[in-house]
C-alpha cells in the first residue's frame, strides 16, 4: 500500500483530540502531525472549540470520554482502540492478559452512536507477550499506532469500504474486585492478575495482613505456605502461591504509596 494518498493531507487541517498528551498521544501526533498543512491539539472535549476549527480529520489516539453526537456526525473522528473491534471499552487489553490470550489485535474505529460502535477503517493483528500490561502497551501497542492511522486514512482516501461489526460486545474497565488474588491461587493465575492491573489500578491482596497493591511480578522457582515470604533480593520479595512462588518488586500498602516490596516487610 503506499503513500501516495496521504499528500492530500497537505491542503488539509487535522485535530488531535485527547484526553491526555501521554506517550500515546505523542507518538501519533509527532509522527502524523507533520502531514497536515495546519495541526491543532485539543485535550478535554470541547465542541465550540471543535467548530472553530472545522478540521478536516480528528485523530482521537488517547481519548477516555464518549464523542457528542454533535462532532462526530458531522466531522469523521477516528479512534484508536487498543483491541479488537469486535470487543470494544477501555480494558481489552488487561482482559486478554488476565485470561491468558497471545493473539490480540489493534483497530482505528470511526466515532459513532456507542463506544467503539462505528465502522473499522484499520485493525492489525498482535502478539500479547508475556510481561505487565505497562510492557506489552509500550512495546507491542505504540509502535503500531501511527502506521495504523496512516492505513485507515489510506483506505478512507482510497474509497475502501470499511470493515463493519455486527454486534461488538462492550466491555466495562477492569475492576480492582476482578484482580483481587488470594495467595492459595495458582502463581501463573496471581501473575496474570498483577500483569494486568499493572500500573493501574493493581492487584490486590493481603501480605502479612495488610491490604495492599501488586506490581511488577514474575515467576519464582521456589515453593511454601501459601503467603509465606520465602525470600528477599534487591528490594525484592518471593511470595509462596498455592502452586509455585512469584518475585514482586513493587506494594502499595491501600491508601499508602508504593514501595520496594521489601520496605513493606520492615513496618509495623
Amino acid at each position: 500500500m503506499g503513500m501516495a494518498p496521504l499528500n492530500q493531507l497537505k491542503s488539509q487541517k487535522g485535530l488531535f483530540l485527547v484526553s491526555a498528551f501521554n506517550g500515546l498521544s505523542q507518538t501519533v501526533y509527532g509522527q502524523l502531525g507533520p502531514l497536515f498543512k495546519e495541526v491543532s491539539l485539543q485535550i478535554g472535549i470541547d465542541p465550540l472549540a471543535v467548530e472553530a476549527l472545522k478540521p478536516d480529520w480528528i485523530l482521537c489516539p488517547y481519548l477516555q470520554d464518549y464523542i457528542p453526537k454533535a462532532i462526530f456526525e458531522k466531522y469523521r473522528c477516528l479512534v484508536f482502540h487498543p483491541g479488537p473491534a469486535k470487543r470494544g471499552g477501555p480494558s481489552s487489553l488487561a482482559r486478554a492478559i488476565l485470561q491468558g490470550e497471545r493473539d490480540f489485535e489493534i483497530s482505528v474505529i470511526q466515532a459513532a452512536q456507542g463506544w467503539d460502535r462505528g465502522p473499522v477503517w484499520a485493525s492489525k493483528p498482535l502478539e500479547i507477550i508475556e510481561g505487565s500490561l505497562a510492557k506489552n502497551y509500550r512495546t507491542q501497542i505504540l509502535p503500531e499506532a501511527a502506521s495504523l492511522y496512516r492505513q485507515a486514512m489510506i483506505h478512507i482516501l482510497e474509497g475502501v469500504p470499511p470493515q463493519r461489526i455486527e454486534e461488538p460486545v462492550y466491555q466495562p474497565k477492569i475492576s480492582e474486585t476482578e484482580l483481587a488474588f488470594d495467595w492459595s491461587e495458582s502463581a501463573p493465575r496471581i501473575l496474570r492478575k498483577i500483569w494486568a492491573g499493572d500500573n493501574q489500578p493493581g492487584a490486590l491482596g493481603l501480605l502479612q495482613n495488610k491490604a495492599c497493591r501488586f506490581y511488577g511480578a514474575r515467576l519464582g522457582r521456589r515453593t511454601g505456605a501459601p503467603g509465606q515470604v520465602l525470600e528477599e533480593a534487591h528490594g525484592a520479595i518471593q511470595i509462596a502461591c498455592g502452586q509455585g512462588s512469584i518475585w514482586v518488586t513493587r506494594i502499595e500498602v491501600v491508601q499508602g504509596r508504593k514501595n520496594r516490596a521489601a520496605q513493606i516487610l520492615g513496618e509495623p
